[in-house]
């Protein structure tokens, strides 16, 4: 991961937003059709059964709240991350 981090630091931001673009875009439009959700269920299922780490109960709400956040623009989803980042460094500061 850290490769690919790194690769991203050395793009101009324009470039990593617009791919981000292309991700949230397409991810949003396949999790919005029923049936390739239905496929990605049943694969996050079995890819689950594997590793039986997290129960399928709550890898099914993550997917229905990604499924919600399809809903949410571009800049409010990056928002929303950036709120959630800047609370959890200032809480890790306040420690």
């Amino acid at each position: 991961m850290n490769n690919i981090l790194n690769k991203l630091k050395k793009n101009d931001r324009v470039l990593n937003h617009l791919a981000l673009c292309f991700l949230y875009e397409y991810g949003r439009i396949n999790l919005q059709d029923e049936n390739i959700y239905s496929i990605v269920k049943i694969r996050t299922k079995k890819e689950n059964a594997k590793n039986n780490m997290i129960t399928d109960d709550y890898m099914f709400s993550a997917l229905n709240i990604a499924k919600e956040m399809c809903s949410l623009s571009l800049n409010d989803l990056c928002n929303f991350v950036y709120q959630d980042v800047k609370e959890q460094k200032k809480q890790e500061r306040n420690r």
